[in-house]
């Protein structure tokens, strides 16, 4: 099958001045016998002076089909023919009155003009054709080309759109290992023939238009044009009708290539804005580490250090409640640290990407296990459990569950009334399991609510120390087990904070 018939939408364009192929001869002796025929068939009905509009129209129907030239040949034909047929003396080519010479002068000059003039208005028609569609498909292609997000799509819409104002074949080239190799092609597994490689290699190399031979002439059948000095080269195959390349699908195909350099560039500029801003962001998160390091570890040290040294030096001489007082802040002290210190690991192993095992667990477990913990290390605060299942079963990793969950506690307790429980609800809807912390604090105000989760961010009506970490694991682990966390501030009314967890029953 033509590649053209399948890819190309565009009508070749038609050259009505070129010479009449075999066909269009035969068309016009064929219409000017018929026009013989009838004439003599209705001689005896019809005037002499009807013959030369007979033969001016068939002259009209070969000139709007079959061009200018077919026109013309079509009235030397009708002159001859009249002339034959139908001036005295008959069936010769005598002519014996010069009345009978100016009617055949005027049917060949009315022939002529007729040709010349519908052959130009066909052109010219369909020209405007031409020119309207390439015009469509350069919008289509620079629509498609603005949502690409990849040099492979931009390549792919370029080929797709290309090979609708040419030949039906366009691809591009990219250069790799040394050699220029087909990166997209339209029809799919294009094959260039040698040729046609040197000039793709040439157009490359010197940063030049190679254009394809002419017809007859050996050479390669492809146009490239040169599309990045890096990105590589495009190719198609002109449009050719009667040897003259189409000069709207050419100035289309032109635009459409600088098009895809454009958005070649894009893409360029947006990585390398995407790579400025992981850098900055990665200079913030160490400046936000270090900053936490330097002051929300530093006051859990100097309490174990001078506990530590108090007991050693004033060991046997203290009382012993005041052995017991310090020795219970050293373990708050180092509890606290420990606590720093796990988020500080559980963060490093979320940006390295976790590496988590999941397989069938009851979420119950992982809520009963997070409440313990928390009534651990808050043993004067209350932390209650509710679930209307005996066992919840999901496809999850239960130990990253439990401390997302055991984060979700640990915050409502540090930012809620001490004498105010913290509630825990495990519920499944659907197809979905929904873990939500609810608490009776102050709540969050609307303008920070979007950026509670985000790393070493605390509130700015918040006294609570910590690294600011808790709830961005929180977020990055719900995400790593294919979930999502929102919260609700105030909810339902009652003041407080409500932060929900909503995981899928299965992993996909």
């Amino acid at each position: 099958m033509n590649p053209r018939a399948e890819n190309s939408i565009l009508p070749p364009a038609a050259n009505w001045r070129s010479l009449p192929q075999s066909r269009a001869l035969y068309a016009a002796v064929i219409m000017v016998g018929l026009t013989v025929a009838v004439g003599a068939a209705l001689r005896d009905h019809l005037p002499a002076s009807s013959m030369p509009l007979l033969f001016l129209l068939a002259v009209l129907i070969a000139s709007v089909r079959f061009g200018f030239w077919t026109g013309i040949i079509a009235s030397i034909l009708a002159f001859l023919a009249e002339n034959f047929f139908f001036i005295e003396p008959h069936f010769t080519f005598h002519v014996s009155h010069v009345g009978d010479w100016l009617t055949l002068v005027v049917l060949l000059a009315a022939g002529a003009t007729t040709g010349f003039l519908v052959g130009r208005l066909r052109e010219e028609a369909d020209a405007a054709q031409t020119r309207a569609v390439a015009l469509e498909v350069m919008g289509q292609c620079a629509a498609s080309l603005a949502t690409c997000e990849t040099p492979a799509a931009v390549f792919a819409a370029l080929t797709q759109n290309l090979a609708r104002v040419s030949d039906g074949q366009a691809l591009v080239l990219v250069p790799e290992a040394g050699r220029l190799v087909i990166r997209s092609s339209l029809p799919e597994g294009l094959v260039l023939e040698p040729q046609d490689s040197d000039a793709a290699e040439r157009a490359f190399r010197r940063g030049s238009a190679e254009d394809p031979a002419a017809p007859g002439w050996a050479g390669g059948r492809f146009a490239f044009r040169l599309l990045g000095e890096t990105d590589g080269v495009v190719g198609y195959r002109p449009l050719m009708a009667s040897g003259r390349r189409d000069e709207q699908a050419q100035h289309a195909r032109h635009a459409m290539i600088e098009q895809a350099r454009l958005a070649l560039g894009r893409l360029t500029y947006a990585q390398d804005a995407a790579e400025a801003r992981a850098s900055a962001e990665r200079e913030a998160l160490r400046a936000a580490l270090l900053s936490s390091l330097s002051h929300d570890l530093k006051t859990p040290l100097a309490t174990i250090l001078g506990g530590v040294t108090s007991l050693r030096e004033f060991g046997d001489a203290m009382p012993a409640a005041a052995r017991g007082d310090t020795l219970l802040a050293i373990e708050q002290e180092a509890e606290r640290l420990a606590r720093y210190v796990s988020n500080l690991l559980h963060m490093t192993r979320l940006k390295a990407g976790l590496d988590f095992h999941p397989d069938w667990i009851d979420v119950l477990d992982a809520a009963r296990g997070a409440v313990a913990r928390a009534r651990r290390a808050y043993p004067q605060r209350i932390v209650t459990l509710e679930c209307l299942h005996e066992s919840v079963i999901i496809r999850s990793d239960a130990v990253l569950l439990e401390q997302a969950l055991f984060n979700l506690i640990d915050n409502a307790l540090k930012f809620s009334s001490p004498d105010q429980p913290v509630q825990v609800v495990v519920a499944r809807e659907d197809a979905l399991v929904f873990l939500r912390v609810k608490d009776r604090g102050p709540g969050i105000p609307a303008a920070e609510q979007d950026h509670v989760f985000d790393p070493f961010y605390r509130g700015s009506s918040h006294t609570q120390s910590g690294t600011g970490l808790g709830l961005a694991i929180v977020r990055g682990i719900v995400q790593a087990l294919g979930g999502k966390v929102t919260l609700e501030s105030p909810w339902a009314g009652q003041g407080g904070t409500i932060m929900e967890v909503k995981l899928p029953e299965a992993l996909n």
